[in-house]
């Protein structure tokens, strides 16, 4: 699919749809090479590339240069595991103003040489997944950042390597132009001494990095919330303490009563206006049908020292593939029964910095994971616990499970 849309300059959107009635579905599982593809492309102002399956493709050079009036684009669901060289891949996107690539696998990638060059505008990026470990001079780095002197936010949380290499060195001419530049979430690099810790999230219309607390989820298939992302179709409210949903937009809040459309893949961050106390059923099928196609819940910026209750948390969730939950401060919890009950699709499941000291049932919490093969629990507390019988009910394929630092371990064989 190499320059399939070069030069197209009066196209302004394009929909890539995927249903029998919709006008067009582009197949990209066999596509190898998307260079060019969007090349001077100077009025697209609005791309939806969620459905786009790019886990092959090995080229994305200059994919969108030049589309000089694309603002924001999501692309969350890009594996780029493949991927070889992502040279110019956003060169001369003047107004372009968010970026989050936090999930971009650049693990391949040789030459990311102006990749940013000529975001003009751009002042949220998200590259705190980025490992340049193999990276071993500045050609693969050379005017990475040329004219993106509107930059104000930039998450490099648990970039790997290469920090001083890549904004040091490459900005060392310039660098003044560079005013305010922060990392919010776990401050990681700071420039200038600059140290901003309590930022989760930075609003783009003020330019001000505001404290936030947010899960971040990804569905499998559309969902629709006519009456928001809070509330059920009869207006009774499902999920407490939410401010605002952003997905893929920092400039836009979306209350938690407004009419929300989500599309497959796309990352949806669910913020919370207060601490919460309960998330009993939060996820869970019990309440939203659309559950049903969660695939990945990510809690790494989440505040868990007000939770006390995790009961069925992702009951039912049978698609879930991915928990993100890391760091969590959760000592005041006492239930976590049934928290992954019925989550079919769990194969690989790491919960060994999660406190459960406090917890005095788990029953039924792996109940139904039938996929489950690997489980760490290494620093589980279970002295407390009262219920923990039904814990491994019908999870038949687990091969591996780390107790290393378990405290009574003996219920957890006992349930077994």
């Amino acid at each position: 699919m190499a320059k399939l849309f070069y030069g197209c300059e009066s196209l302004e959107s394009i929909f890539p749809l995927d249903s029998a009635e919709d006008s067009f579905y582009f197949n990209t599982s066999l596509v190898t090479n998307m260079s060019s593809m969007f090349y001077g492309c100077g009025n697209l102002s609005s791309l939806f590339l969620s459905d786009f399956e790019t886990s092959l493709v090995k080229d994305m050079k200059s994919m969108f240069y030049g589309c000089a009036s694309l603002e924001s684009i999501d692309l969350s669901s890009f594996n780029t595991t493949s991927v070889t060289n992502m040279n110019s891949i956003f060169s001369g996107c003047s107004s372009l103003k968010i970026l989050d690539l936090s999930l971009f696998d650049i693990s391949n990638v040789n030459n990311m040489s102006n990749m940013f060059s000529g975001c003009k505008l751009l002042k949220y990026l998200d590259i705190s997944g980025f490992n340049t470990e193999r990276f071993t001079n500045n050609t693969e780095f050379n005017d990475l950042f040329n004219e993106t002197n509107d930059l104000s936010y930039i998450n490099i949380f648990d970039f790997k390597d290469n920090e001083e290499k890549l904004f040091s060195n490459i900005l060392s001419e310039g660098w003044d132009e560079w005013q305010n530049l922060t990392v919010c979430q776990k401050e990681k690099l700071i420039t200038k001494g600059v140290i901003n810790s309590e930022c989760c999230y930075y609003n783009v219309t003020s330019e001000k990095c505001e404290p936030s607390n947010y899960i971040a989820i990804y569905l499998a298939d559309n969902a629709n919330y006519e009456n928001g992302f809070a509330f059920n179709v009869t207006g009774e409210e499902l999920r407490e303490g939410i401010d605002f949903i952003i997905y893929g937009n920092h400039d836009k809040k979306i209350q938690g009563n407004e009419t929300l459309n989500i599309r497959k893949g796309t990352k949806v961050e669910i913020h919370f206006s207060s601490d919460i106390t309960s998330l009993e059923n939060y996820f869970s099928t019990d309440i939203d049908p659309n559950m049903e196609n969660l695939i990945s819940v990510d809690f790494t910026h989440f505040n868990f020292s007000s939770v006390t209750n995790m009961s069925k948390l992702f009951y039912g969730c049978n698609s879930l593939k991915t928990v993100l939950l890391y760091y969590g401060d959760t000592q005041k919890v006492t239930d976590m029964s049934s928290m992954l009950e019925g989550c079919s699709s769990l194969e690989v499941l790491d919960l060994s910095n999660i406190d459960t000291s406090s917890v005095t049932d788990m029953s039924s919490i792996f109940s139904g994971c039938e996929s489950l093969k690997i489980l760490d629990i290494s620093n589980f507390n279970m002295e407390n616990i009262n219920k923990a019988d039904t814990m491994f009910v019908n999870v038949t394929n687990i091969t591996y499970i780390n107790l290393y630092d378990t405290k009574n371990a003996k219920k957890i064989f006992i349930s077994k």
